[in-house]
């Protein structure tokens, strides 16, 4: 069964969809009561079209911290069951992080926020269902182990420094097949996509093919990219590590950090 039609569950099949949050009620609450109850920072999300890779700004950018988004993909099994389980296992580790601590983080935690970051990413990009690009294998997947894909999906961890945003979006359908990118594109034919996501002080970028790169490959950032930012997934450490890194990003920072899928001419402006 194709997961891909209007009125069924992205993640079963099932006919019967329910609004999801795109991100969960209890962000907003923990924002609003704990740890911006007088602030007024903005929220934004990107929008980049696949066919040129111009990017603008999607809607407006909100005040105060709430984080309200909904989309009307998920059956109401799969959002009070599995997708519940996701939300408890994270919550614990989530928290001091979006406050802007550092906390201890085992390989266990790291599952937990790595599959976190990826569940939500397959909800944000249908705010604008021109952009999906996660392919269905991808969400069946998530819908089977409760983990991202062991293959072509890496998920890196960092912080914000910054007091402008309550939350920020950035999503990047790409073409990895097509060279240049926007050339002969059809919709459907993506084959990849880059997000970057962050709540208050926590960051989050996924990166994620319809295959491994050739050879396998290990992505990694280098150089101040790798100094700021700590790959949670593919999680192949045992070590506990405090996270995020001491290294974070301003505004500037982020901005670059989520236009690394970007060809360089086409980004927008910081």
């Amino acid at each position: 069964m194709r997961l891909t039609g209007r009125n069924r569950c992205v993640f079963c099949g099932a006919k019967e969809v329910t609004d999801e949050h795109v991100w969960p009620d209890w962000v907003s609450r923990f924002l609003n009561e704990e740890v911006l109850p007088d602030a007024e920072l903005g929220k934004q999300r990107f929008e980049t079209d696949p066919a040129t890779m111009q990017q603008r700004p999607v809607g407006r950018k909100w005040g105060g911290p709430a984080l309200d988004m909904k989309v009307k993909r998920v059956c109401g099994p799969c959002n009070r069951g599995w997708m519940g389980d996701v939300e408890q296992a994270a919550i614990p580790h989530l928290k001091p992080m979006i406050r802007g601590e550092r906390v201890p983080v085992d390989r266990d935690a790291r599952d937990a926020l790595a599959t976190w970051a990826f569940l939500r990413v397959l909800m944000a990009e249908y705010t604008h269902p021109k952009q999906v690009a996660v392919p269905e294998s991808h969400r069946r997947w998530l819908h089977r182990e409760r983990r991202p894909p062991r293959q072509g999906v890496y998920i890196w961890l960092a912080s914000y420094v910054g007091e402008r945003w309550a939350g920020y979006y950035q999503h990047v359908p790409l073409a990895t097949h097509k060279r240049p990118i926007g050339a002969g594109y059809r919709p459907g034919k993506m084959n990849a996509y880059g997000v970057t996501f962050g709540v208050y002080k926590l960051v989050f970028q996924v990166f994620g093919a319809t295959t491994a790169p050739r050879g396998g490959g290990d992505l990694r950032h280098a150089g101040p990219l790798g100094d700021a930012t700590f790959r949670i997934w593919p999680n192949r450490g045992g070590e506990t590590i405090a996270l995020p890194r001491p290294v974070g990003f301003d505004d500037a920072g982020l901005r670059d950090f989520a236009n690394i899928f970007v060809p360089p001419t086409d980004k927008p402006p910081p």
